[in-house]
């Protein structure tokens, strides 16, 4: 700047004199800037940068410029959609947001923080009470009674599936409906064969199991899928036309009928199921033949095994 006689040097504006140079003034420093109340040459949520000689105040992430303000950006408002994970919700923040998952989830799914993964309230023992069953759903469970149970006043208890006539409409008009804890049998009638249902699945019925599936004492009862047999044993005639059910039964065989049960000189008697030879007192050619290097023949009912080596050893006396 020239003066009368003479002239001086004027920094520009943004630097200050040495004496000797002209320095940058650093506008963002706290010497510059008001000490006493820490006032920014900046406007609030802006950030200063020191320029050679001037400086800009650029505004803070989150925030735009309005005029000479810097005003938050509501980032949940995007058009775009909010900038969170599936399952969270968008919380707008002063310069920034927030992403909360939703109840039911969680953060950290996958080992990634920014993911929010489902909660499995299953998984503790106290989601449900004790005698109900967990499911776990997408954000949420279900607490409810098993199978064959129903709600009462806080508890789970059994639904009689055969009560109020319904067994009528469960099971087969032949069959009998039988309640049990959580489910129900069905039972076929006397003289009529089914399978046993379990749920939706029909698995076969051992009838054979259950009073030896009615059949006459010297029967064996034999289970075959869907019904079941019964076969009377050695020295046993079946009565008529049991049609595999024994339902008719097993009756005595008579093998006394027969003129060829017992060997000559020997009388025979009958007993359920067998039968025995045996000598009268008085016959002493049947009582000679019966002592034997063995000793004598035992005179009780005989099985048809036996009584087939007395004929033999009889015959071969004679």
């Amino acid at each position: 700047m020239n003066t009368i006689g003479s002239f001086f040097c004027l920094c520009y504006v943004g630097f200050w004199s040495n004496d000797t140079e002209c320095v940058d003034v650093d506008e963002c420093s706290e010497v510059y800037s008001n000490s006493s109340t820490s006032v920014s040459v900046c406007q609030p949520s802006s950030t200063c940068i020191n320029l050679p000689g001037s400086y800009q105040c650029p505004c803070n992430s989150g925030f735009l410029l309005n005029g000479t303000d810097c005003q938050d950006v509501d980032e949940c408002s995007d058009p775009e959609g909010a900038p969170c994970p599936d399952h969270s919700v968008c919380k707008n923040t002063i310069g920034s947001l927030l992403c909360p998952c939703l109840d039911g989830y969680e953060p950290g799914a996958e080992g990634n923080d920014t993911v929010c993964g489902d909660i499995d309230e299953c998984l503790f023992n106290t989601t449900c009470r004790v005698d109900q069953v967990c499911t776990n759903l997408p954000g949420t469970y279900h607490c409810d009674c098993p199978g064959g149970y129903h709600e009462d006043v806080g508890a789970c208890v059994d639904t009689d599936e055969c009560g109020n006539s319904k067994g009528a409409e469960v099971c087969h008009p032949s069959a009998r409906c039988w309640n049990t804890p959580g489910s129900y049998t069905c039972l076929c009638s006397q003289g009529h064969a089914g399978l046993l249902g379990i749920g939706a699945l029909c698995v076969d019925l051992d009838e054979c199991q259950q009073n030896n599936g009615g059949c006459h004492s010297a029967a064996t009862c034999s289970n075959s899928a869907g019904g079941f047999q019964c076969h009377c044993a050695s020295g046993w005639d079946t009565r008529g036309e049991r049609g595999g059910h024994g339902d008719r039964g097993c009756v005595d065989q008579d093998e006394c009928v027969s003129p060829s049960a017992c060997p000559a000189h020997t009388s025979c008697r009958n007993y359920p199921g067998s039968f025995n030879c045996s000598c009268a007192s008085n016959n002493t050619v049947c009582i000679e033949t019966q002592t034997l290097d063995r000793g004598t023949l035992p005179r009780r009912p005989a099985s048809r095994s036996r009584l087939f080596t007395v004929f033999l050893i009889n015959f071969m006396l004679f």
